[in-house]
């Protein structure tokens, strides 16, 4: 690896603590993307920075570069996603004819899964030793529609093969699989109307529309929003139905009972932890994390933004938008916030990732865009900026950030030390 110098720069601010750049801070190029790759979205980084991967496009044929090797060519090829260790990378591709004899296919480290008709995403375990995705054999591309008919749809998760369905289900959303990497649970239509969330082989009751699983660390506890009349509410692993909201997102579990999720009423989303509202009035929230312990709390929240996005189906109410899968919150405009424990860090930007706790909890991290500027930021002091960055990683036991960017055709690992300098 080359290594850059670093520009000179940013002071972090941590909670309570002020961190600064060490003496090591550093910038090495991992590779860089050929003028010939027409490279369909933003690279992926692996969660320790170390290995990056992207889908392009060359001479019409599409192909995924995994740390600067190029796969086999197909017509068809997703971004790819990497294990929580770094150390494995899957992704799905295809060759699309319009034929009945379409063959799609995961591959997982340069090796190549078995063929189905059609295959979605992939979600990979934190150590890479199973991926899952959907799958469907029979199915018939419907010419100049892209739209599939026919057939069998499944979730394969490792070796195994899970119920069939109609192909109603959201299918084009990876499965979730636990932090264990012991269950997998996914959205599926029992029959018109009537949709489930499966977990492993065991479908919940059936609503007219559900989002997607949530689980606890250890994989013993779900829980999954689900619609009930005009409202929403989160049904947990034991059947059991929580407080009705206009709307509700997945949930995130910390330790013991803490289980926090968004949820709106009359337009105003906040967040619930433990069954109970917490404060703020926001246009959305998402991507709630708890810290290592399960004690604290950080999530996404909009102010000022506007909801936007895809039509509804008919008949479908406004509220039941950011919970229909697939379609995802549709706020626009407006600023983006980090909120840790009910407050609200920084000035805001046009756009946040999730964000990221210290190994001890008191330091959070995250990726924010301004314009068209990407930067990690950890309080209120930012690192350089970049045309994309990953999410940031604390690395040396808390003391240090790495992250993922790209700069132009450069793909590079970042690395910020922090230092305690005082209370």
């Amino acid at each position: 690896m080359t290594r850059l110098p670093v520009a000179a720069g940013a002071t972090l601010l941590a909670g309570s603590l002020l961190v600064s750049p060490v003496a090591a801070d550093e910038v090495e190029r991992l590779g860089a993307i050929p003028r010939e790759h027409e490279v369909k979205a933003a690279p992926v980084f692996s969660p320790d920075a170390k290995r990056v991967a992207y889908a392009a496009v060359v001479g019409g044929q599409s192909i995924v570069v995994v740390d600067g090797k190029p796969g086999a060519p197909s017509t068809f090829a997703d971004s790819p996603v990497f294990s929580d260790d770094g150390a494995h990378v899957a992704y799905r591709a295809g060759n699309r004819t319009g034929r009945r004899a379409e063959k799609w296919w995961i591959v997982v480290d340069d090796e190549t899964g078995k063929s189905h008709s059609w295959v979605g995403p992939p979600s990979i375990t934190d150590d890479g030793s199973a991926v899952a995705y959907w799958a469907a054999n029979g199915v018939t591309l419907a010419r100049g529609t892209g739209i599939y008919t026919g057939g069998d749809y499944f979730v394969v998760f490792g070796r195994k093969r899970g119920k069939r369905f109609s192909g109603e289900g959201d299918v084009l959303t990876p499965p979730t699989i636990s932090p264990c990497g012991k269950r997998v649970g996914y959205v599926a239509v029992k029959s018109r109307g009537a949709w489930q969330v499966v977990v492993d082989r065991k479908a919940s009751k059936s609503f007219p529309m559900v989002g997607g699983p949530g689980f606890s660390r250890d994989g013993k506890r779900w829980a999954f929003p689900a619609m009930l009349g005009n409202g929403w509410a989160l049904v947990n692993h034991r059947g059991k139905v929580g407080p009705r909201y206009d709307s509700v997102g997945t949930p995130s579990f910390g330790r013991a009972s803490r289980v926090a999720h968004g949820a709106c009423e009359s337009g105003s989303w906040f967040a619930v932890v433990g069954g109970k509202r917490r404060s703020g009035d926001y246009a959305f929230v998402g991507g709630f994390v708890f810290d290592a312990a399960g004690d604290r709390l950080a999530y996404r929240a909009n102010v000022g933004g506007t909801r936007g996005g895809p039509a509804l189906p008919p008949g479908m109410p406004p509220e039941a938008l950011p919970m229909i899968p697939g379609m995802g919150p549709g706020v626009e405009g407006g600023r983006w916030w980090i909120v840790v424990d009910d407050e609200r860090v920084g000035d805001g930007h046009d756009e946040v990732g999730d964000p990221v706790f210290g190994p001890d909890g008191r330091r959070v991290a995250y990726r924010a865009r301004d314009g068209e500027a990407w930067r990690v930021w950890c309080g209120g002091r930012s690192s350089d900026a970049y045309d994309h960055v990953s999410a940031p990683v604390f690395i040396d036991d808390g003391q240090a950030l790495a992250f993922g960017a790209r700069r132009g055709a450069e793909l590079l690992r970042v690395t910020v030390g922090l230092e305690r300098t005082g209370k």
